[in-house]
C-alpha cells in the first residue's frame, strides 16, 4: 500500500487519534451538548405551549369580555326600559292627580259660585222686599189707615217670599 502512498503507521496513528477524540468528545462534549439541545427543545416546546395557552386564555378572555359587555348592554337596556316604564307610570299618576285636583278645584269653584249667587239672590230678594215695602208705605201712607197698611204689607211680603224671584237668574 505504500505504492498507493498510504502509510500504515500514520493511518493507525490517525485512527487512534480519532478514537481518542471520539471518546473525549462523547465523554465531555456530546452529553452536555445533547443535554443542552434537549433542554433547548424542551424550552421551545414549553414556550410554544405557554404561548398557545396564553393565546387560548386571551381568546377566552376576549370571549368573556364580549359576553360581559353584551350582558351589561342587555342589563342597561332592561334598566332603561324599566326606568322609562316607571317614568311613564309616574307621568300618568301626575297627570291623573292634576286632573283630579283640577276637577276638585272646578267643583269647589262651582259650589262657591252657587253659594255666592244664592247669597246675592237672597240679598237682592231682601232688598226688593224692603224697597217694595217702602214704596207701598210711601204711596199708601195717606190713603189707607195703619192696620190695612200692615195687612197689605204683610201680604205682599208673604207673596214675595213665596215667589221664586231667582228662578230666571239661576240658569
Amino acid at each position: 500500500m505504500e505504492a498507493l502512498g498510504i502509510d500504515y503507521r500514520l493511518l493507525i496513528a490517525q485512527l487512534i487519534n480519532f478514537i481518542v477524540f471520539f471518546f473525549i468528545f462523547k465523554k465531555f462534549l456530546a452529553r452536555p451538548l445533547t443535554h443542552f439541545i434537549k433542554e433547548q427543545k424542551k424550552n421551545e416546546q414549553d414556550k410554544e405551549r405557554i404561548i398557545a395557552d396564553l393565546r387560548n386564555k386571551e381568546e377566552e378572555a376576549l370571549a368573556q369580555k364580549q359576553i360581559i359587555i353584551s350582558e351589561a348592554q342587555e342589563q342597561s337596556r332592561l334598566i332603561i326600559k324599566t326606568i322609562r316604564q316607571e317614568a311613564d307610570q309616574i307621568k300618568k299618576d301626575i297627570i291623573l292627580k292634576a286632573q283630579n285636583d283640577a276637577e276638585h278645584i272646578r267643583n269647589q269653584t262651582k259650589q262657591q259660585m252657587k253659594d255666592e249667587k244664592l247669597t246675592l239672590y237672597n240679598g237682592l230678594k231682601k232688598d226688593v222686599i224692603k224697597t217694595s215695602s217702602l214704596m207701598i208705605k210711601s204711596v199708601l201712607r195717606d190713603l189707607i189707615d195703619e192696620n190695612i197698611k200692615r195687612q197689605i204689607t204683610q201680604k205682599l211680603i208673604d207673596t214675595l217670599e213665596k215667589t221664586p224671584l231667582t228662578a230666571s237668574y239661576e240658569n
